[in-house]
């Protein structure tokens, strides 16, 4: 809501526009005396030249105020306000309006860096004013890196970008060298932002502090899921199934977790930043599964299947529509931008699809004709358009019927995506640089590091192939006799092939055995695996936030299985750095990392899972609103 106000910054030169005609007959008592008083011009002045907005991360949308007033003596008619700048990276959300004379009004001015550098723009406010018709207004930003490789021992600080927006930095894996690779995360917070303590307020600080939704009632206190030492299976029992259906479903992103159930429904709990539980408010989250409400999402189209990206979750509705909430990519040529939606939003310009996945800058779905159509940034080729043009979305047709998508996110070099044909092809394509997109010598950008448009994928022939996933910078395939095959990153063992070397040929998973494997997913540093009978096995990485669930803190070079989980699974679910499963029983377990909640309690009663509280090394029970 835009505010008008009697303004406090008066800066009216003395006497300018305004004169006074004063006839008087002195001398003559009686006679009238008339003035008459001729009001001057609108004027328009602002609280400053320059709005800078500092280093923001890519990815990050920051706002700034800027104040404009009319400082003349008749009112203001402002006609439009116009920004030209570098990459469209800064963004103004006002409408023309008339602005009284002496009152002013805040102008919310957006700066959202899609790559690193130094950004200027202008802002150009056209108005009725005498003074100028056109007041100029210097816009200037710096986009950092969002993910940083730094001493182990001295993370990045978190700090206040402004008066409501915290970024905070979390230790995600490794870098080369033994750096520690940390990850910023956007924080919005209500009650403003402490930038002594880098934390948001807990509470209102000023007079006349508004009123907001308290949110959900307090959950019943977890169930104890047993210390490492005590990792024999609960007996959980199914919990109650309502009228309104079993969990079918479950997706798990960047300190957020999701679950859909046969009536449509989808619960998600975490961390809400960038608006990720989809429930319109800019909370900082939960451990209690939140619904995203009936008025959500249209009546008489369920929700069929959810993903989630490492900042955003889709869902795709029976009619073959998607929805998006957290960040979104734009499907709009020349955008390069995420956009944040705190409840879900129609995905424009795609439709009919069967099957999709989602990354942080990219998604890509799969059509009921088997078409295989992208969308977002197009950075080293995510798209696979053949260039990194700015398209929009692109949509590829000659691929074969494709059966199974996966795609993935790598710091900030760029997406990969990787498609199984029915004829078992696997075509990829996208940033390269750790052999995600396998072995090629076709097509590639000038440097080798990333893929333009879809390559088969060499080191598969011969086999037939059920399963295919994608993740940060690995891809993996499942074979007919249940073998898993990985390729790309390895520095965190995540190819279980016992080195830590990354390769872009297809290496055969260690530590099966004999147990046959239906389904993959990959998290950032560690995947997991569903076998035929239910078990799950999970290796990779694993020494910060025991995502692979073992209750050690050590890295898994080859499959494991995890204990713990009251058999049989039906569904596992891994991305970035923690893991959740569904049960047969309709229960859904999650371990890992927990600092958002995302596994489903809060992180500072994390000693029912295992010291520090912001991990849980073993599985516990997700509880939800009907039980």
């Amino acid at each position: 809501m835009v505010k008008l106000r009697s303004s406090k910054f008066i800066s009216t030169p003395f006497f300018l526009g305004v004169f006074f005609v004063l006839t008087s007959f002195f001398g003559c008592d009686g006679c009238d005396r008339e003035v008459y008083v001729v009001k001057g011009n609108a004027l328009i002045v602002t609280g400053s030249d320059l709005v800078d907005f500092g280093e923001v991360p890519v990815g990050f949308r920051i706002s700034r105020n800027l104040q404009v007033l009319n400082s003349g003596q008749s009112e203001l008619t402002i006609e439009a306000f116009r920004i030209e700048s570098d990459n469209e990276v800064f963004e103004v959300e006002m409408e023309p309006m008339q602005l009284p004379f002496q009152s002013d009004v805040m102008v919310p001015i957006f700066f959202w860096p899609n790559e690193a550098g130094t950004f200027e723009g202008t802002l150009t406010i056209v108005s009725d004013a005498s003074n100028t018709d056109a007041l100029e207004v210097r816009l200037k930003g710096v986009g950092i890196e969002e993910v940083i490789c730094g001493d182990c021992t001295s993370p990045p600080e978190d700090r206040c970008l402004n008066e409501n927006d915290l970024v905070v930095y979390d230790q995600e894996g490794y870098c080369e060298d033994d750096q520690c690779r940390y990850v910023a995360t956007h924080i919005t917070c209500p009650w403003g932002c402490d930038a002594d303590t880098a934390t948001c307020f807990p509470e209102c600080q000023g007079e006349d502090c508004p009123s907001v939704d308290a949110g959900p009632e307090p959950m019943p206190e977890p169930v104890d899921a047993g210390s490492p030492n005590e990792i024999e299976p609960a007996d959980a029992g199914p919990p109650p199934v309502s009228p309104e259906g079993e969990i079918i479903d479950v997706a798990v992103g960047r300190y957020t977790s999701c679950a859909l159930r046969t009536n449509g429904k989808v619960y998600c709990w975490g961390s809400n930043g960038e608006g990720k539980l989809g429930i319109g408010l800019p909370s900082t989250g939960t451990p209690n599964p939140m619904s995203l409400g009936p008025a959500m999402l249209p009546e008489n189209d369920p929700v069929t299947d959810i993903q989630m990206g490492s900042k955003g979750a889709m869902a795709r509705l029976a009619s073959g529509k998607l929805y998006c909430w957290g960040s979104c990519m734009k499907t709009t040529p020349n955008s390069t931008s995420l956009i944040s939606q705190y409840t879900p939003t129609l995905v424009a310009g795609v439709s009919d699809i069967d099957y999709f996945e989602m990354a942080h800058w990219q998604a890509c779905g799969m059509q009921t004709n088997g078409d295989v159509i992208c969308w977002g940034r197009n950075t080293n080729a995510a798209l696979g358009n053949g260039n990194e043009n700015l398209v929009g979305s692109y949509e590829h047709t000659n691929l074969g019927n494709i059966t199974h998508l996966g795609t993935g996110y790598y710091m900030s070099g760029g997406g990969h995506t990787c498609a199984l044909a029915d004829n078992n092809d696997v075509w990829c394509w996208g940033f390269n640089q750790r052999g995600q997109a396998g072995q090629t010598n076709g097509d590639v950008c000038g440097d080798g590091d990333c893929v333009k448009s879809p390559q088969k994928v060499a080191g598969l022939e011969g086999k037939t192939l059920v399963y295919l996933d994608a993740s940060n910078a690995s891809s993996c395939v499942v074979t007919e006799e249940g073998e898993v095959y990985c390729w790309g990153q390895n520095t965190s063992g995540q190819l279980g092939n016992g080195t830590y070397t990354s390769t872009g040929e297809p290496q055969r998973v260690q530590g099966l055995g004999g147990v046959r494997i239906t389904e993959v997913s990959l998290g950032s540093g560690h995947i997991c695996a569903l076998s035929e009978d239910g078990e799950v096995y999970c290796w990779g990485s694993n020494t910060r936030w025991n995502q692979v669930g073992d209750s050690t803190d050590v890295n898994q070079l080859q499959a494991v299985q995890v204990p713990g989980l009251p058999l049989p699974a039906i569904q596992v679910a891994a991305r970035t750095e923690h893991t959740c499963a569904l049960l047969e029983d309709q229960n859904v377990w999650c371990w890992g990392a927990n600092t958002k909640g995302q596994v489903g309690i809060m992180p500072e009663e994390g000693e029912i899972c295992s010291p520090p509280s912001n991990y849980c090394s073993v599985p516990r029970r997700v509880q939800f609103p009907w039980e």
